[in-house]
């Protein structure tokens, strides 16, 4: 059977809400996750060949399958070609090049959209020049939120304590969620400028979109999922618990049974974008 591409609309489909509402990850089909647009149907086009020919094999198929159904960056799906058979080998080869090829050059597969999230498209005015580079492109790009957090006393807390979580409990997750519910409104704000500045400002901002591939791309493709996902105050928790079950969907039950829905959604829909538009970037 011809799977369906990668599709390029960053559109969460059916799928994805019946993720979130506690749907079962591996009954989700490839039909599901890869949406059929204009993308899709250029690059079946596109591929058509090399899509038939690793189709038509027992283990590259098995590989494209296991690329479709995947919900977890990194996908690993290699590990499911037969490595002894340079025909099924060359077949997916074939395959992912041919997928690549069609995201980065076809007409109908833009390598970006313009972002639709408010709190990417804020109006600012010309301004005094700022003190740095980051607070600069802040001021030019986030004006709006970086105004709203600096009239708060009490977001200016939640960012204290945000910066004593980095130094008290590096890499505690559960840490920062404290700081993020204690006060939800004024810790909102935070979020929503840290989000901003993050995704269009991550060079002067030294974010980890300056340096990683991975990163760069989710910023430059999957901007309005990634700053829905980072005003959520639970997002981070829910990510980094799924990312250490390494599958196993006992594991997952029990990270979705402690996260919020607002986070399994940001979560399902992320994960989708990145697959979508990352995938080459994000599986090495």
């Amino acid at each position: 059977m011809l799977l369906a591409p990668l599709a390029c609309d960053s559109s969460a489909p059916e799928a994805v809400a019946r993720l979130a509402d506690g749907g079962n990850i591996d009954a989700v089909s490839p039909a599901d996750l890869f949406v059929r647009d204009e993308c899709a149907r250029a690059t079946a086009t596109h591929c058509a060949t090399p899509f038939a020919y690793c189709s038509a094999d027992a283990t590259c198929g098995r590989a494209l399958t296991c690329l479709a159904n995947c919900t977890n960056l990194p996908c690993d799906c290699d590990k499911d070609v037969d490595r002894s058979s340079t025909v099924s080998v060359a077949r997916y080869a074939s395959a992912l090049e041919c997928l690549t090829d069609a995201r980065n050059t076809l007409a109908e597969c833009p390598e970006s959209d313009a972002y639709t999230n408010p709190l990417l498209n804020q109006v600012c005015p010309p301004g005094p020049p700022q003190e740095d580079a980051c607070g600069q492109c802040a001021e030019d790009k986030c004006c709006e939120s970086r105004h709203a957090f600096r009239a708060s006393p009490e977001a200016e807390l939640v960012r204290q304590c945000v910066v004593a979580c980095s130094e008290t409990s590096p890499g505690s997750q559960d840490c920062l969620v404290d700081c993020y519910t204690a006060d939800p409104g004024p810790a909102l704000l935070w979020r929503s400028y840290q989000a901003c500045r993050g995704i269009l400002c991550p060079v002067p901002c030294q974010s980890g979109a300056a340096t990683d591939p991975c990163a760069a791309c989710q910023v430059r493709r999957c901007g309005d999922s990634l700053v829905a996902a980072l005003t959520v105050a639970d997002y981070f928790r829910y990510s980094t618990c799924i990312g250490a079950c390494n599958g196993s969907v006992s594991c997952i039950s029990q990270c979705r049974a402690a996260a919020s829905p607002e986070a399994i959604t940001a979560y399902a829909n992320t994960t989708l974008c990145d697959l979508q538009r990352c995938y080459a970037a994000c599986s090495k």
